[in-house]
Parts: C-alpha cells; structure tokens; sequence
C-alpha cells in the first residue's frame, strides 16, 4: 500500500485544490492526503516560507492522530525543509527506513540569489533552514539525488555519511560506446 502526502495547495497553477485537509482513497493499493495549507503567489518569496511553515505545523498535528499506521519506509521529496524536518524526526523516533531525495540545495539556493552584501545577514534569519537542513541530512536513512555532486554536498553537510544513490532525470550520462554509435547511424538510415 503507498500513500502519498502533500498539500492542498497546487504549486503549478497556484490555487487550492481543496478548503481543508483531504483523504481521497484512490484504490486498495494507493491513497493521497493533502495537508492543508494557505499558499502563496510568489516562489520565491516570504509567504511560500509561511505556507511551508504552516504545512509542517499541520503535518505534525496529522501525525499525532492515532489512527496513523506506521509505515514501512517512506521516501521524503526535500525541499520544503520543514516538512522534511518535521517528517524525518518522527521517522527517526518511530525507527522507520527514510529516504531523503533532494531536489534542490535549499537553503543555499534562496541565499545565493540575494545581493552579496545581505548573504551575511540571510544566514542570521536563515538560520533555522540551514539547522534543519544538517537535521534532515543526519536524521534520513538514506540519500539520493538528481546528481553525484548533489550527493556529493549532502555528504559534505553532514558529519554522519549515509548510503546514496543518484536518481539521474535523463539517461545514465556516459559516453555512448562503438556500438551505440553503430546502432544509431542504422536507425537514421532505415
């Protein structure tokens, strides 16, 4: 059985889905809950912090119902952090195999696009995004990503090394050998 959480709030087209958090049962094997959240108009921007904020917050009081069935391992899509923090904490107390899958190298990206003279100050306010960041890092069972130098900075961001893997989006990227070559130029003359 696999159940996916998210949030009721659609990134893409920036609307709700639904009012409040929803269980939608798709068949025996699969299922969706959508956490409850505000949204935002902006990515980049201080109400996205908020929504994320706040969807952890809602996760976190989701978790606490007792009708939870502990899971057998959960694979966690990072960013948002907090949720991820929120996520892989309780994972880790319930002893729970994670999987943490980054997807971007966040905070460091949200620091990099700010003038060079506010990055000292964005690592005060930023703070607890780089704490639970580290958290994440140490508390997933497992890492992986798009990329070996992303899995590369997840291990150079923590002091507990885990075991990775790299979920490449496009094809193994290797040189194509003789043969590929060979099979390729038949291709183009059929």
């Amino acid at each position: 059985e696999v159940v996916i959480y998210s949030t009721t709030f659609n990134h893409t087209l920036k609307k709700q889905r639904f009012v409040k958090t929803s269980e939608i049962k798709i068949n025996r094997q699969l299922s969706y809950v959508l956490i409850k959240s505000p949204g935002y108009k902006k990515n980049i921007s201080i109400g996205r912090l908020v929504d994320h904020a706040i969807l952890a917050l809602n996760f976190r009081l989701y978790l606490n119902r007792s009708d939870i069935v502990l899971p057998d391992a959960v694979f966690v899509g990072y960013p948002p952090v907090s949720l991820s923090f929120i996520s892989l904490r309780w994972l880790y107390k319930k002893k729970v195999f994670s999987i943490l899958d980054l997807k971007d190298r966040w905070p460091d990206i949200f620091e990099a696009a700010l003038p060079i003279y506010l990055r000292t100050l964005s690592r005060l306010v930023l703070w607890p995004s780089y704490f639970m960041r580290n958290k994440c890092l140490e508390l997933s069972s497992h890492h992986t990503s798009i990329s070996k130098s992303y899995i590369d900075w997840m291990q150079s961001k923590t002091k507990i090394k885990k075991q990775s893997t790299v979920a490449y989006l496009t094809p193994n990227p290797t040189l194509p050998s003789d043969i590929d070559i060979q099979m390729s130029r038949q291709f183009l003359l059929i």
